[in-house]
């Protein structure tokens, strides 16, 4: 059976426009949240996913997880998350070679799959969910999830796709049978073409819903999977397969040898394949350390173990259309007189008390170490190799010369979560490693100033670029990172990554009292002295920024005053440093803060990058400004009534760049600053761009800050 089917923009045209985000993480809890309850469960799935990580969208609104919660999914695919990310998107990210997929194994391709706030499952259905609705603003979770039923087509499985569908398939649902391997095949094909949007899947979904339906109707649905080709063109073509199965032969009996020994098992008569297909077969061990094995052709696994211990391994076949069949899963104990290394219990005890007393704090940077150099004990006297394992947003947790370093600033704090790490300990002779877990004590930052106690991020100009030669200095855009935390004033040391990207590595570089609502800061080179305040109490960070007042004092006690937009959720701020020539239409717009009158408005930029087309120069930077203060005035002056001067910031220091500015009206009400660019255009340049805000408003209202990178080569100037 060959069933082809049409083009992706026929099925779904809604979902063409890559639009912004929807801020689905920030929806409504199914149910609302019971404040007796700490925390609440999901499950993930492709089978039961085992040991994925667990990352969670914690600012909520841009479905971009950027917080790992330190935690991995258990047996069945179940995890417990604190009840504060109840409102939050949920992402599992599978991971190639850790992550067990219950029903297929291990893992072969790092995938990270996504659910909206409410949901009791992660899979790749949910998943689609998600990815509909960042491409389009204008669908609800429930109408994304009714795109999905819809394209299924089977009737009344409305509940099983948003459900456990694994534990209805096991218990011989035929409908949940064929839900999973429609899940199964989302999921295998998002890993293998990375980029698949959300118009593709839904098609493929359709694709093979027609065929799972006959594989129910003849009775072929266990051991249905079929080939998949998603064309260039968006056809998606599906042929009729049935995946490898297992003999009465296989067997998952434990085997058993001493350290030493070769070892040898032939798997070829545990395989068969319904479609006749020659089959090869593979298989994984877990943990690889030590096994030194490897399968024949023939399906004969060989090999001397180099370390003792038990080795969980997984066999597969895999057909000629490259679909692997299911597991058989066994055992394999290499058995030594060596003994592995223990944890020391009471030294263990005394550590922890060392790394509770340690004081961490959200937001603080931290430099501390503890020793552990009695932690372990090994009664061969092997010499023991130390790793770490635990992700702490922002903290730096290492091991040197038997000691615990810490480092980084902390942007999580334990009084929300359970924050923990492990260490642990391997001699070279075992698969098994000695595990210490400590729990973290990271305490919540107590600021009660609205700009204390959480980084902000901020776009600006600036010359020195951190490397201690002034030589090079010039103008760029960067991004700085800026904490105010106990009297103390802390900001990232800048490197040359800041022109894309925010960090937070943070250093002192001042300290600060806190009179009549203002932040008053004495920076550590004692030529400044700075006072921030809000502008506006009415403005909230809802992705357009913060705008703050600045009063800068130099040591000649001159001031200057100047408004500055500050953001709390550092994906905000990098929107505006990691634009290229290739950034879709709808991720290029912003917003900004103007003074209208005796209050704010926001008014709206778009930036692009091109060829200048009919244009003099190299390379065309243009910027829109829509929806302008009303004026009789003519569109470069009501521009420059808000911005009075515009700068491009060249890549580098020995650029030869120029550039020349013109004003068109748009013919909408809005108008274009066109940037005619010459000299010094090549591939992979960041160029900045900046809207000097007019002398007359900007202590109440904030300069623009853009850096956009060109994504393509340019030959005999074209």
């Amino acid at each position: 059976m060959l069933k082809i089917k049409g083009n992706f923009a026929v099925l779904t045209t809604a979902l063409v426009s890559a639009l912004a985000l929807t801020g689905c993480g920030g929806g409504t809890s199914s149910s609302d949240t019971d404040s007796t309850v700490s925390s609440f469960s999901i499950t993930a799935m492709d089978g039961y996913l085992k040991n994925a990580d667990v990352w969670v969208d914690a600012n909520g609104g841009n479905n971009n997880c950027e917080t790992n919660l330190g935690l991995k999914t258990g047996d069945g695919g179940i995890i417990s998350i604190p009840i504060q990310y109840q409102k939050n998107t949920i992402c599992i990210k599978a991971i190639a070679g850790q992550t067990i997929d219950e029903t297929r194994g291990v893992v072969e391709n790092t995938l990270e799959l996504k659910a909206p706030a409410g949901e009791t499952t992660v899979s790749p259905f949910t998943s689609l969910v998600v990815e509909q609705l960042e491409a389009d603003d204008t669908l609800t979770i429930d109408s994304a999830k009714d795109k999905v039923i819809a394209e299924i087509g089977l009737s009344e499985v409305a509940d099983v796709v948003f459900g456990d569908y694994v534990k209805k398939a096991a218990g011989g649902d035929d409908k949940a049978k064929a839900v999973n391997i429609i899940g199964e095949i989302l999921f295998d094909e998002d890993a293998d073409q990375a980029g698949l949007t959300a118009i593709e899947k839904l098609a493929i979904v359709e694709a093979v819903s027609d065929d799972v339906q006959d594989a129910i109707d003849d009775g072929t649905i266990d051991d249905y999977s079929p080939d998949i080709t998603v064309a260039g063109d968006g056809t998606v073509t599906v042929t009729e397969n049935r995946r490898p199965t297992l003999t009465g032969s296989a067997s998952s009996s434990a085997r058993g040898i001493d350290l030493g020994d070769p070892f040898s098992l032939s798997v070829e008569e545990w395989f068969e394949d319904k479609d006749s297909d020659g089959l090869t077969y593979e298989f994984k061990t877990l943990p690889d350390f030590g096994a030194n094995l490897e399968i024949s052709e023939k399906g004969v696994i060989t090999g001397t173990p180099s370390a003792a211990g038990t080795y969980t391994i997984y066999v597969y076949a895999r057909d000629a259309k490259d679909v692997r069949s299911y597991p058989v899963v066994f055992d394999l104990n290499v058995i030594s007189p060596n003994t592995p290394p223990a944890v020391n219990g009471s030294e263990k005890d005394d550590i922890q008390s060392e790394i509770t007393n340690l004081g961490l704090r959200q937001y603080i940077p931290v430099d501390r170490i503890v020793s552990i150099a009695e932690l372990f004990t090994d009664d061969d006297g092997d010499t023991l190799t130390i790793t770490i394992d635990g992700d702490v947003t922002g903290l730096r947790i290492g091991n040197t010369n038997d000691q615990l370093t810490f480092g980084g600033t902390p942007l999580v704090n334990t009084e929300d979560s359970p924050l923990s790490f492990t260490v642990k300990a391997s001699d070279g002779n075992h698969v098994e490693t000695a595990e210490a877990q400590f729990a973290l004590t990271i305490a919540k930052d107590a600021g009660f100033h609205p700009l204390e106690g959480k980084p902000w991020y901020k776009i600006g100009r600036g010359s020195d670029d951190g490397d201690d030669n002034d030589q090079n200095n010039y103008t760029r855009v960067w991004c700085t990172t800026l904490l105010f935390s106990g009297g103390t004033a802390y900001m990232n040391d800048r490197t040359s990554a800041n022109r894309t990207e925010c960090t937070a590595d943070l250093v002192a570089a001042g300290s600060y009292v806190v009179e009549s609502g203002k932040i008053k800061v004495t920076w550590s080179d004692q030529l400044y002295t700075g006072e921030y305040s809000l502008l506006s109490d009415n403005l909230a960070d809802d992705g357009h920024g913060t705008l703050v007042k600045y009063i800068e004092t130099d040591n000649k006690d001159s001031d200057e005053t100047e408004a500055k937009t500050w953001f709390a959720d550092k994906d905000d701020a990098e929107a505006r440093v990691k634009l290229t020539s290739v950034t879709p239409e709808g991720q290029r717009d912003f917003q900004y803060y103007r003074k209208n009158g005796a209050g704010y408005e926001l008014g709206q930029v778009s930036l692009s990058l091109g060829l200048p087309g009919e244009d003099s120069g190299d390379l065309d930077i243009d910027l829109y400004f829509d929806d302008l203060l009303a004026s009789d005035a003519g569109c470069q002056q009501q521009v420059k009534n808000l911005f009075s001067s515009f700068a491009i910031a060249k890549s580098d220091y020995d650029d030869s760049l120029s550039f020349t500015t013109e004003f068109f009206d748009d013919g909408s009400g809005g108008c274009v600053v066109d940037f005619d660019i010459s000299g010094a255009t090549n591939e992979d340049q960041i160029l900045g761009v900046i809207a000097n805000a007019n002398d007359a408003r900007k202590a109440d209202m904030s300069s623009l800050y853009f850096n956009i990178q060109q994504d393509f080569a340019i030959s005999n100037g074209q």
